[in-house]
């Protein structure tokens, strides 16, 4: 049986190219640690040591937080030879650039007029280019990758909660991230920084519709902030989360495995999430 080094060796060799902590760059490694140190104190964020595996990029080492530069949620990841550069915003967008996204199974490949890469879709989904908003996106979004000249190694995933840039670390981690949020805010039509989640409480099981309170408040996909939330909760919050919640988990298990294969529902999706959340508080 591995162990799980093997496994995060097995992985990086599988994705990034090379043994887990094998780094051909070392230039370029011992440039970009200082050049994170750097932007934490610039930006006033937080370095933080993490194991953190991603299956379209590889295993992170350290993670750069952010809470706010240009009003912006940023987290930027290190891995072997490569750095990501991941910003909370919400749109309709789901898909990815020069390389399949393994996560959520977008690995159709659409060629799209004058766009300089391959964009990969979910199976019998299709990129939106019809009308004027989303034209405008691809026109701009087009000429950020040109300047990019992205490498055979260097992608990009549109989440609906997240966008996510996996460059080289050759690159100037400053003058990309500028130029993403660049991005953003002229399509500031189609990316939101808050979700307004309008939740259908028709779509939850009887059952489980005590949760509903709970929902919108503690119900965080994104491990950074959810650590951040538990953090900021006093005792007795944490105490009625988990005598409210806890009991239901086995039933909360069978709601979302009824789904099988299919995808979540938002109301699944939050529900989820805050099972998650009161899974981390028992064990804290």
């Amino acid at each position: 049986m591995r162990s799980v080094m093997q496994h995060a060796d097995l992985l990086c060799r599988n994705v990034v190219g090379f043994p887990f902590g094998g780094y051909p760059y070392k230039f370029e490694k011992i440039r970009y640690m200082d050049c994170l140190n750097e932007l934490s104190v610039k930006l006033k964020g937080k370095i933080k040591k993490q194991h953190d595996i991603n299956a379209n990029i590889g295993l992170s080492t350290r993670q750069l937080l952010i809470k706010n530069y240009r009003q912006f949620h940023v987290e930027i990841n290190e891995y072997a030879n490569r750095y990501s550069i991941s910003l909370k915003v919400y749109s309709v967008l789901h898909f990815s650039v020069n390389k399949p996204d393994i996560i959520l199974g977008c690995s159709q490949p659409n060629q799209l007029k004058d766009f300089p890469y391959t964009v990969y879709t979910q199976e019998h989904r299709h990129v939106s280019t019809q009308n004027e908003t989303f034209q405008k996106f691809w026109d701009l979004f087009s000429i950020l990758l040109n300047s990019f000249q992205l490498t055979v190694s260097e992608c990009v995933f549109f989440y609906s909660n997240k966008v996510i840039f996996a460059l080289d670390l050759k690159r100037d981690v400053m003058k990309s991230l500028d130029k993403i949020i660049d991005l953003l805010i002229e399509n500031n039509a189609i990316f939101k920084k808050e979700a307004r989640p309008k939740i259908d409480s028709n779509k939850i099981p009887d059952n489980l519709k005590v949760v509903l309170p709970f929902l919108k408040k503690y119900s965080v996909s994104d491990d950074s902030e959810r650590d951040e939330l538990v953090e900021k909760m006093s005792n007795d919050q944490k105490i009625a989360l988990k005598e409210t919640i806890f009991p239901l988990m086995s039933e909360i298990e069978i709601y979302l495995d009824s789904f099988e294969n299919k995808t979540f529902t938002l109301e699944a999706s939050l529900i989820s999430n805050l099972a998650e959340l009161v899974a981390e508080l028992r064990f804290k």
